[in-house]
């Protein structure tokens, strides 16, 4: 009962794991004056919109009018306080038809986001063209967060098995050092990954800006890419050195755990150089996510940040972890000529409950993290990202299936202190596997990050707001109310509302006419009416998208003409929905929820192993304890005279 229900609570975290490594892509959501729209008057400027902070000062606009002139901005600058609106200051321009081109870049990562509106003054623009998208993920950039990625989960894997599961082995120190030699080399590796890595996507960024010297000098001077890279090649720097100290003290003799200096020094722990590097660590696993993080309308918030520190940095212990695994099942064949069965599982058993957290907390972040990357099933379904997320789980699910026999057999050793557990031959063989299948993972994490996620403007809802469809003017003794439904560019139904304020009506009316005034037409278009009671319908109109005017003008027996001008506003289109794909409803209240049950399923299993682990170590001495007084007393049966 006890296995299975520990394949359940696995098997229940796989299928629920949904991790993906949130990326930092801004989706074009409006802007004002709206694309395809007429104006009256022309703009003194044009506001642009996006579901996250960009920077606006790598932002560039271009203003063509259809004779081909073309305008530069006076300027352009985030709006105050909202990082994701760009507001463009436009020079005097004429009555004509304009194209405004931008490309902008997300606040993080710097990826493109590109496209252009038409609007006109006084006269019909050109056809609109499609939603502005981001640009889709390079394969080299795609690589570069590869070997970031990589390199921090060879970092993390290797000085986590190095200072807390090795020093515990049972093996001598010769043995446990140079296994530790062998990760803290793996260690430093990882942070030369880590450097070319993040070096590469910096290029890459100032390469797409223009020559490459001054291009990273203004990436590095004016933005927060060139910030965090700077901070990241410190830490690595700092904890290279820090780990190179380690690696000469493990040519004397092994380092010793970090948990039993923990316990032997307390406070004066924190001097340590096995603490100072977890430190640093977890320092750098905030900087990588940081690229990667969940920016929203207002820019960056401290929750997203943790939230992607946790995730990243689970994902590096648990691959890392395996592949510092296989690693470590290498050396000691080396050093000790043959694979010692009671040494592997030293280890395996060791690595254990670090995989356990890791993989728990991996579940939980990245069901956390789908919420706010994708939009619903439908764009799970329907986009690059959603497929790469989904390959991604089904790999994971192959490997975990692969890890389950080694969770197993740690669970059969946790309660089996002081006695040699054997594991069985192929577990070299199913670590090695494992550690590809992390590998691969990393892969598809990069991905990920490097793609624009399930999200945008045609899987969000309807809008709940309701369109302004009409409006009230009262003129002399009447209420005069104009109603365009759906008042959006197309096809529109146009009705009259007359209501008389004076009691008796000075006179009935007798008709009704619309003159529809649009910025391309100053003389018109007349559009008679059909009574029914108070109502006047004026039938169907096509119209386009900004400003027009009504007048409206209502004859009465006896007292002539009333005319009554209402200025109106006709919305865009809206964008286009993509076609439902089992559902379009919201996907995060309900991984939100799935969260919370693999948690607590996750810290059930957890504290079943703590328990566990303790009763072992309660009964380990106790018997340890009774085995001594059985041999005292036979020492002492056997010498009567010492009895007495």
């Amino acid at each position: 009962m006890r296995r299975a229900s520990l394949v359940g609570t696995l098997v229940t975290v796989l299928v629920l794991l949904g991790a993906p490594a949130a990326s930092a892509h801004s989706y074009f959501v409006q802007s004002d004056p709206a694309d395809g729209s007429i104006l009256e008057t022309a703009p003194q400027k044009v506001v642009l919109v996006f579901s996250s902070a960009v920077a606006s000062n790598f932002t560039s606009v271009v203003l063509t009018e259809a004779g081909g002139t073309r305008y530069s901005p006076d300027s352009i600058a985030a709006y105050p306080g909202r990082p994701n609106i760009v507001v463009i200051n436009l020079p005097p321009i004429a009555k004509g038809s304009y194209r405004l081109s931008f490309t902008t870049r997300d606040a993080v990562d710097l990826h493109v986001t590109s496209g252009t509106i038409v609007f006109g003054v006084g006269v019909a623009p050109p056809a609109s063209e499609s939603v502005p998208a981001p640009a889709p993920a390079q394969p080299v950039e795609v690589a570069m967060r590869w070997l970031a990625l990589a390199g921090l989960a060879a970092l993390l894997g290797s000085v986590a098995l190095a200072l807390l599961v090795v020093g515990r082995v049972p093996a001598p120190d010769a043995v446990r050092a140079a296994v530790q030699r062998g990760l803290f080399s793996l260690a430093i590796g990882g942070c030369a990954l880590v450097i070319v890595g993040e070096t590469g996507l910096l290029a890459l960024q100032a390469s797409a800006l223009g020559d490459l010297a001054p291009s990273i000098g203004r990436l590095l001077s004016g933005s927060e890419f060139g910030t965090r890279w700077i901070i990241t090649v410190l830490l690595v720097a700092a904890i290279a050195l820090l780990v190179l100290g380690l690696l000469r003290s493990a040519r004397r003799k092994a380092v010793p755990s970090l948990m039993s200096e923990v316990r032997r020094l307390r406070g004066w722990s924190l001097l340590l150089t096995q603490t100072r590097v977890f430190l640093l660590c977890i320092g750098l696993t905030a900087a990588i996510a940081f690229s990667g993080h969940v920016a929203g309308a207002s820019g960056t918030s401290f929750g997203g940040i943790a939230l992607l520190t946790l995730h990243v940095g689970a994902m590096g212990l648990w691959a890392g972890g395996v592949v510092a695994l296989a690693a470590s099942v290498l050396v000691l064949r080396r050093v000790t000529g043959a694979l010692d069965g009671r040494l592997v599982m030293s280890l395996v058993v060791g690595f254990g409950p670090v995989a356990a957290i890791s993989f728990a907390t991996l579940a939980v972040t990245g069901l956390l993290l789908s919420g706010l990357q994708v939009a619903s099933v439908t764009a799970l379904l329907s986009t690059p990202y959603g497929t790469a997320l989904i390959l991604k789980v089904g790999l994971i699910g192959f490997v975990a299936l692969l890890g389950l026999r080694h969770a197993l057999w740690t669970w059969r050793g946790l309660a089996r202190r002081g006695t040699q557990v054997f594991g069985p031959s192929r577990i070299p063989v199913t670590v090695a596997l494992e550690a590809v299948g992390a590998l691969a993972i990393i892969v598809l994490a990069a991905v990920l990050g490097a793609s624009a996620p399930a999200q945008g403007p045609q899987f969000s809802p309807l809008p709940s707001e309701a369109q302004i469809t009409q409006l009230t003017q009262k003129q002399d003794d009447l209420l005069v109310t104009v109603s365009v439904k759906p008042n959006q560019a197309g096809p529109n139904l146009v009705s009259v509302l007359v209501v008389n304020t004076r009691r008796p009506a000075p006179g009935p009316v007798d008709r009704v006419t619309v003159l529809v005034v649009r910025p391309n037409d100053p003389q018109g278009q007349l559009l008679p009416t059909t009574q029914t009671g108070s109502a006047f319908d004026a039938g169907s109109i096509k119209l386009d998208a900004g400003d027009l005017r009504f007048t409206v003008t209502v004859n009465r027996t006896g007292v002539g003409e009333t005319v009554t001008t209402i200025p109106w506003q006709v919305a865009a289109v809206p964008i286009r929905r993509a076609p439902v794909v089992v559902s379009s409803q919201p996907i995060a209240p309900l991984v939100d929820l799935l969260a919370v049950v693999a948690a607590i399923a996750a810290a059930a299993v957890i504290l079943a192993g703590v328990g566990r682990n303790r009763r072992a170590a309660a009964a380990f001495a106790s018997e340890t304890a009774l085995e001594r007084g059985r041999r005292r007393g036979r020492v002492n049966i056997g010498e009567p005279d010492r009895m007495t």
